[in-house]
Protein backbone atom coordinates (compact mmCIF):
# COMPACT_ATOMS: atom_id res chain seq x y z
CA UNK A 1 0.00 0.00 0.00
CA UNK A 2 1.32 3.45 -0.92
CA UNK A 3 0.22 6.89 0.24
CA UNK A 4 0.78 10.37 -1.12
CA UNK A 5 -0.38 13.91 -0.57
CA UNK A 6 -2.73 15.23 -3.25
CA UNK A 7 -4.40 18.50 -4.14
CA UNK A 8 -8.19 18.40 -4.32
CA UNK A 9 -9.55 20.21 -7.38
CA UNK A 10 -13.27 19.64 -6.83
CA UNK A 11 -15.64 17.43 -4.90
CA UNK A 12 -19.24 16.38 -5.41
CA UNK A 13 -21.56 13.78 -3.98
CA UNK A 14 -20.45 11.29 -6.62
CA UNK A 15 -16.71 11.80 -6.70
CA UNK A 16 -13.61 13.95 -6.40
CA UNK A 17 -10.98 15.39 -8.74
CA UNK A 18 -7.36 15.44 -7.59
CA UNK A 19 -3.86 16.39 -8.66
CA UNK A 20 -1.78 13.31 -7.85
CA UNK A 21 2.02 12.76 -8.12
CA UNK A 22 1.82 9.42 -9.94
CA UNK A 23 -0.23 7.12 -12.15
CA UNK A 24 -3.12 4.91 -11.00
CA UNK A 25 -4.97 2.39 -13.17
CA UNK A 26 -8.72 2.64 -13.73
CA UNK A 27 -10.55 0.58 -11.12
CA UNK A 28 -7.93 1.15 -8.40
CA UNK A 29 -9.60 1.57 -5.00
CA UNK A 30 -8.28 4.46 -2.92
CA UNK A 31 -8.79 5.66 0.63
CA UNK A 32 -8.96 9.45 0.80
CA UNK A 33 -8.11 11.04 4.15
CA UNK A 34 -10.05 14.28 4.49
CA UNK A 35 -11.47 16.48 7.22
CA UNK A 36 -15.06 17.64 7.52
CA UNK A 37 -15.89 21.32 7.91
CA UNK A 38 -15.89 20.66 11.68
CA UNK A 39 -12.33 19.36 11.54
CA UNK A 40 -13.26 15.70 12.05
CA UNK A 41 -10.93 13.31 10.15
CA UNK A 42 -12.73 11.02 7.73
CA UNK A 43 -11.79 8.32 5.23
CA UNK A 44 -13.71 8.23 1.95
CA UNK A 45 -13.44 5.25 -0.39
CA UNK A 46 -13.22 6.01 -4.09
CA UNK A 47 -12.49 4.11 -7.30
CA UNK A 48 -10.30 5.59 -10.04
CA UNK A 49 -12.33 6.28 -13.21
CA UNK A 50 -9.60 8.16 -15.09
CA UNK A 51 -5.98 9.18 -14.68
CA UNK A 52 -4.15 11.43 -17.11
CA UNK A 53 -0.61 12.87 -17.23
CA UNK A 54 -0.48 16.66 -17.02
CA UNK A 55 3.22 17.49 -16.58
CA UNK A 56 6.25 15.46 -15.53
CA UNK A 57 4.85 13.07 -12.89
CA UNK A 58 1.74 15.10 -12.01
CA UNK A 59 -1.56 13.45 -13.02
CA UNK A 60 -5.17 14.58 -13.07
CA UNK A 61 -7.16 11.95 -11.24
CA UNK A 62 -10.88 11.31 -10.99
CA UNK A 63 -12.41 9.03 -8.36
CA UNK A 64 -15.99 7.83 -7.97
CA UNK A 65 -17.39 7.50 -4.43
CA UNK A 66 -19.22 4.32 -3.42
CA UNK A 67 -21.59 5.08 -1.81
CA UNK A 68 -22.13 8.75 -2.58
CA UNK A 69 -21.40 11.28 0.15
CA UNK A 70 -23.18 14.34 1.50
CA UNK A 71 -20.87 16.98 0.09
CA UNK A 72 -22.15 19.59 2.57
CA UNK A 73 -20.03 17.91 5.26
CA UNK A 74 -16.86 18.86 3.34
CA UNK A 75 -17.67 22.30 1.89
CA UNK A 76 -18.08 25.39 4.11
CA UNK A 77 -21.69 26.52 4.27
CA UNK A 78 -20.89 29.85 2.59
CA UNK A 79 -19.45 28.04 -0.43
CA UNK A 80 -22.31 25.52 -0.41
CA UNK A 81 -24.92 28.28 -0.47
CA UNK A 82 -23.03 30.03 -3.26
CA UNK A 83 -22.94 26.82 -5.28
CA UNK A 84 -26.64 26.29 -4.68
CA UNK A 85 -27.45 29.81 -5.87
CA UNK A 86 -25.32 29.40 -8.98
CA UNK A 87 -26.84 25.94 -9.61
CA UNK A 88 -25.29 23.03 -11.49
CA UNK A 89 -26.84 24.32 -14.70
CA UNK A 90 -24.77 27.50 -14.51
CA UNK A 91 -21.55 25.54 -13.93
CA UNK A 92 -22.31 23.01 -16.65
CA UNK A 93 -23.17 25.74 -19.14
CA UNK A 94 -19.44 26.50 -19.26
CA UNK A 95 -18.92 23.10 -20.86
CA UNK A 96 -18.94 23.87 -24.57
CA UNK A 97 -17.85 22.26 -27.82
CA UNK A 98 -18.93 19.69 -30.38
CA UNK A 99 -19.16 15.98 -29.52
CA UNK A 100 -19.67 13.21 -32.09
CA UNK A 101 -21.49 10.19 -30.61
CA UNK A 102 -20.49 7.09 -32.58
CA UNK A 103 -22.39 3.79 -32.57
CA UNK A 104 -24.75 4.40 -29.65
CA UNK A 105 -28.20 2.80 -29.69
CA UNK A 106 -31.31 4.96 -29.43
CA UNK A 107 -31.83 4.51 -25.68
CA UNK A 108 -28.30 5.49 -24.79
CA UNK A 109 -28.40 8.44 -27.20
CA UNK A 110 -31.47 9.73 -25.39
CA UNK A 111 -29.78 9.17 -22.04
CA UNK A 112 -26.68 11.14 -23.11
CA UNK A 113 -28.85 13.99 -24.36
CA UNK A 114 -30.47 14.08 -20.91
CA UNK A 115 -27.08 13.93 -19.14
CA UNK A 116 -25.74 16.84 -21.19
CA UNK A 117 -28.76 19.09 -20.82
CA UNK A 118 -27.66 22.36 -19.27
CA UNK A 119 -24.26 22.23 -20.98
CA UNK A 120 -23.34 24.11 -24.14
CA UNK A 121 -22.29 20.96 -25.99
CA UNK A 122 -23.56 20.44 -29.52
CA UNK A 123 -24.06 16.73 -30.18
CA UNK A 124 -23.71 14.92 -33.48
CA UNK A 125 -24.56 11.27 -34.13
CA UNK A 126 -23.08 8.69 -36.49
CA UNK A 127 -23.02 4.92 -36.93
CA UNK A 128 -20.16 2.56 -37.70
CA UNK A 129 -21.13 2.23 -41.38
CA UNK A 130 -18.65 4.84 -42.58
CA UNK A 131 -20.85 7.72 -41.44
CA UNK A 132 -18.49 8.50 -38.57
CA UNK A 133 -15.46 8.78 -40.84
CA UNK A 134 -17.45 10.87 -43.32
CA UNK A 135 -18.41 13.27 -40.51
CA UNK A 136 -14.81 13.50 -39.30
CA UNK A 137 -13.58 14.25 -42.83
CA UNK A 138 -16.07 17.09 -43.27
CA UNK A 139 -16.28 18.65 -39.83
CA UNK A 140 -14.33 19.49 -36.68
CA UNK A 141 -15.21 18.13 -33.25
CA UNK A 142 -13.84 18.64 -29.75
CA UNK A 143 -14.47 15.09 -28.46
CA UNK A 144 -15.38 11.78 -30.10
CA UNK A 145 -17.39 9.24 -28.04
CA UNK A 146 -17.51 5.58 -29.14
CA UNK A 147 -19.84 2.86 -27.84
CA UNK A 148 -17.58 -0.22 -27.96
CA UNK A 149 -20.46 -2.59 -27.14
CA UNK A 150 -21.82 -2.21 -30.66
CA UNK A 151 -18.47 -2.78 -32.39
CA UNK A 152 -17.62 -6.15 -33.92
CA UNK A 153 -13.86 -5.72 -33.43
CA UNK A 154 -11.48 -4.00 -31.00
CA UNK A 155 -12.16 -0.25 -30.64
CA UNK A 156 -8.49 0.42 -31.30
CA UNK A 157 -9.07 -0.45 -34.96
CA UNK A 158 -11.73 2.25 -35.30
CA UNK A 159 -9.53 4.73 -33.43
CA UNK A 160 -6.76 3.88 -35.90
CA UNK A 161 -9.04 4.67 -38.84
CA UNK A 162 -10.08 7.93 -37.18
CA UNK A 163 -6.45 8.93 -36.70
CA UNK A 164 -5.88 7.98 -40.32
CA UNK A 165 -8.29 10.77 -41.28
CA UNK A 166 -6.04 13.29 -39.54
CA UNK A 167 -8.28 13.59 -36.48
CA UNK A 168 -6.33 14.23 -33.29
CA UNK A 169 -9.35 14.93 -31.10
CA UNK A 170 -9.58 13.10 -27.75
CA UNK A 171 -11.64 9.90 -27.90
CA UNK A 172 -13.82 8.57 -25.08
CA UNK A 173 -14.57 4.83 -25.41
CA UNK A 174 -17.43 3.50 -23.27
CA UNK A 175 -18.06 -0.21 -22.79
CA UNK A 176 -19.68 -2.77 -20.52
CA UNK A 177 -16.38 -4.68 -20.47
CA UNK A 178 -12.89 -3.72 -19.25
CA UNK A 179 -10.87 -1.97 -21.97
CA UNK A 180 -8.29 -3.99 -23.85
CA UNK A 181 -4.61 -3.25 -23.28
CA UNK A 182 -4.44 -1.98 -26.87
CA UNK A 183 -7.11 0.65 -26.24
CA UNK A 184 -5.67 1.65 -22.86
CA UNK A 185 -2.26 2.27 -24.42
CA UNK A 186 -3.52 4.71 -27.09
CA UNK A 187 -2.76 8.39 -26.65
CA UNK A 188 -5.62 10.87 -26.18
CA UNK A 189 -8.03 7.96 -25.55
CA UNK A 190 -10.03 7.68 -22.33
CA UNK A 191 -12.23 4.73 -21.31
CA UNK A 192 -15.34 4.46 -19.13
CA UNK A 193 -17.26 1.42 -17.91
CA UNK A 194 -21.03 1.21 -18.17
CA UNK A 195 -23.49 1.93 -16.69
CA UNK A 196 -22.74 5.58 -17.39
CA UNK A 197 -23.39 8.11 -14.63
CA UNK A 198 -24.25 11.73 -15.19
CA UNK A 199 -21.68 13.32 -12.86
CA UNK A 200 -18.89 11.03 -14.08
CA UNK A 201 -19.60 11.81 -17.76
CA UNK A 202 -19.55 15.55 -17.05
CA UNK A 203 -16.33 15.28 -15.05
CA UNK A 204 -14.54 13.26 -17.74
CA UNK A 205 -15.67 15.58 -20.54
CA UNK A 206 -14.54 18.60 -18.52
CA UNK A 207 -11.16 16.96 -17.94
CA UNK A 208 -10.73 16.12 -21.63
CA UNK A 209 -11.45 19.71 -22.62
CA UNK A 210 -8.95 21.02 -20.06
CA UNK A 211 -6.10 18.60 -20.72
CA UNK A 212 -6.39 17.15 -24.23
CA UNK A 213 -7.45 20.00 -26.52
CA UNK A 214 -4.51 21.49 -28.43
CA UNK A 215 -4.28 24.27 -31.05
CA UNK A 216 -4.53 21.51 -33.68
CA UNK A 217 -7.72 19.99 -32.25
CA UNK A 218 -11.22 21.08 -31.43
CA UNK A 219 -13.49 23.76 -32.81
CA UNK A 220 -12.31 26.93 -31.12
CA UNK A 221 -11.94 29.82 -33.58
CA UNK A 222 -8.40 30.76 -34.61
CA UNK A 223 -7.95 34.53 -34.78
CA UNK A 224 -5.08 36.48 -36.28
CA UNK A 225 -2.36 37.49 -33.83
CA UNK A 226 -1.42 40.61 -35.80
CA UNK A 227 -1.10 43.79 -33.79
CA UNK A 228 -3.41 46.68 -34.68
CA UNK A 229 -5.67 44.12 -36.31
CA UNK A 230 -8.53 46.53 -36.98
CA UNK A 231 -6.50 48.49 -39.52
CA UNK A 232 -5.61 45.25 -41.35
CA UNK A 233 -9.08 43.73 -41.20
CA UNK A 234 -9.82 43.78 -44.93
CA UNK A 235 -6.50 42.13 -45.79
CA UNK A 236 -6.99 39.40 -43.17
CA UNK A 237 -10.54 38.74 -44.38
CA UNK A 238 -9.30 38.41 -47.95
CA UNK A 239 -6.56 36.05 -46.80
CA UNK A 240 -9.05 33.78 -45.05
CA UNK A 241 -11.07 33.62 -48.28
CA UNK A 242 -7.91 32.68 -50.19
CA UNK A 243 -7.18 29.94 -47.67
CA UNK A 244 -10.69 28.57 -48.13
CA UNK A 245 -9.90 28.32 -51.85
CA UNK A 246 -6.64 26.50 -51.11
CA UNK A 247 -8.59 24.18 -48.82
CA UNK A 248 -10.97 23.24 -51.65
CA UNK A 249 -7.99 22.62 -53.93
CA UNK A 250 -6.42 20.31 -51.33
CA UNK A 251 -9.69 18.41 -50.86
CA UNK A 252 -9.94 17.82 -54.62
CA UNK A 253 -6.25 16.87 -54.81
CA UNK A 254 -6.71 14.16 -52.17
CA UNK A 255 -9.53 12.61 -54.20
CA UNK A 256 -7.49 12.73 -57.41
CA UNK A 257 -4.24 11.79 -55.65
CA UNK A 258 -2.64 14.88 -57.18
CA UNK A 259 0.36 15.44 -54.94
CA UNK A 260 1.63 18.41 -56.97
CA UNK A 261 -1.61 20.41 -56.59
CA UNK A 262 -1.82 19.61 -52.89
CA UNK A 263 1.82 20.62 -52.42
CA UNK A 264 1.36 23.94 -54.22
CA UNK A 265 -1.67 24.84 -52.12
CA UNK A 266 -0.01 23.82 -48.83
CA UNK A 267 3.14 25.72 -49.80
CA UNK A 268 1.12 28.87 -50.57
CA UNK A 269 -0.47 28.69 -47.12
CA UNK A 270 2.87 28.03 -45.43
CA UNK A 271 4.52 31.00 -47.13
CA UNK A 272 1.93 33.48 -45.87
CA UNK A 273 0.37 32.12 -42.66
CA UNK A 274 2.78 33.70 -40.20
CA UNK A 275 2.70 37.00 -42.07
CA UNK A 276 -1.04 37.21 -41.49
CA UNK A 277 -0.76 36.25 -37.82
CA UNK A 278 -1.76 32.55 -38.02
CA UNK A 279 1.27 30.57 -36.74
CA UNK A 280 -0.80 27.43 -36.04
CA UNK A 281 -1.92 27.45 -39.67
CA UNK A 282 1.69 27.72 -40.81
CA UNK A 283 2.72 24.79 -38.63
CA UNK A 284 -0.12 22.64 -40.00
CA UNK A 285 0.90 23.55 -43.55
CA UNK A 286 4.52 22.63 -42.81
CA UNK A 287 3.45 19.20 -41.55
CA UNK A 288 1.34 18.68 -44.67
CA UNK A 289 4.28 19.60 -46.90
CA UNK A 290 6.52 17.16 -45.04
CA UNK A 291 3.94 14.38 -45.42
CA UNK A 292 3.58 14.97 -49.18
CA UNK A 293 7.34 15.05 -49.73
CA UNK A 294 7.80 11.87 -47.70
CA UNK A 295 5.11 9.87 -49.52
CA UNK A 296 4.84 11.48 -52.95
CA UNK A 297 1.10 10.88 -52.71
CA UNK A 298 -1.76 13.16 -51.74
CA UNK A 299 -3.80 10.18 -50.54
CA UNK A 300 -1.03 8.89 -48.31
CA UNK A 301 -0.52 12.41 -46.96
CA UNK A 302 -4.30 12.79 -46.40
CA UNK A 303 -4.17 12.77 -42.56
CA UNK A 304 -1.89 15.83 -42.48
CA UNK A 305 -3.74 17.48 -45.37
CA UNK A 306 -7.12 17.02 -43.68
CA UNK A 307 -5.73 18.48 -40.47
CA UNK A 308 -4.72 21.52 -42.51
CA UNK A 309 -8.22 21.72 -44.00
CA UNK A 310 -9.76 21.66 -40.51
CA UNK A 311 -7.42 24.42 -39.32
CA UNK A 312 -8.44 26.59 -42.29
CA UNK A 313 -12.08 26.02 -41.39
CA UNK A 314 -11.47 27.46 -37.93
CA UNK A 315 -9.90 30.75 -39.10
CA UNK A 316 -12.02 33.55 -37.72
CA UNK A 317 -12.68 36.82 -39.51
CA UNK A 318 -12.07 39.95 -37.40
CA UNK A 319 -15.50 41.16 -38.53
CA UNK A 320 -17.22 38.12 -37.01
CA UNK A 321 -15.12 38.42 -33.85
CA UNK A 322 -16.17 42.06 -33.39
CA UNK A 323 -19.82 41.07 -33.78
CA UNK A 324 -19.44 38.40 -31.06
CA UNK A 325 -17.87 40.88 -28.67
Amino acid sequence: MTSSESIMLNISGGGVGLLFPGFLHNGTECAIHIRTTDGEPMILIGTVVWCRLLAQSVHSLGLRFTPEIDVRNYIPSSQWLEQMSNSDEHVNAELAGRILLIGFDESELQMLHIFLQGTSFALGEAGFDGAALDSIRRESFDILMIDADNLTDDPSNLVGRIRGEGSREPVLVVSSNPPSKTVSSLSAVETLRKPLQNDVILAVLRDLLLTQITPFTGTRPICSELSDLESKMNAVNAYIENCNGYSETIHAAIGADNALEALRAAQSIYNTASGFGFPVLGEAAAQAITAINASGSAKEAAPALRTLIRIVGRLKSPVVQDEIV
